[in-house]
């Protein structure tokens, strides 16, 4: 979410909505697009779409995301939109 916070314009939406196996958490922001051939290394640790000295960066929150996820036998995914980027992150439901 902070990142949606540091690349948004003026427009950030969140949703929670679950189908018969998963929940999904889904994070849009109107910000610019992630170029196509970066989408995949924004996971990888240390990586930047570019450094910009007015954006608080580490380079490592996303990656720490994917290895939360997958701890939890998840997926998570990323898209660009006409205008803006939307992830997502799926989370398989606890059956009791």
């Amino acid at each position: 979410m902070s990142n949606s916070l540091k690349f948004a314009k003026d427009t950030i939406s969140i949703s929670i909505y679950s189908n018969d196996n998963d929940i999904v958490f889904s994070i849009y922001n109107n910000g610019a697009n992630i170029p196509p051939d970066k989408i995949s290394k924004i996971w990888e640790p240390f990586f930047f779409i570019e450094k910009n000295s007015k954006v608080d960066n580490w380079g490592f929150g996303l990656s720490i995301v994917a290895d939360i996820i997958k701890r939890h036998n998840g997926n998570y995914k990323v898209k660009n939109k006409d205008i803006g980027v939307e992830f997502r992150i799926i989370l398989p439901k606890i059956s009791k």
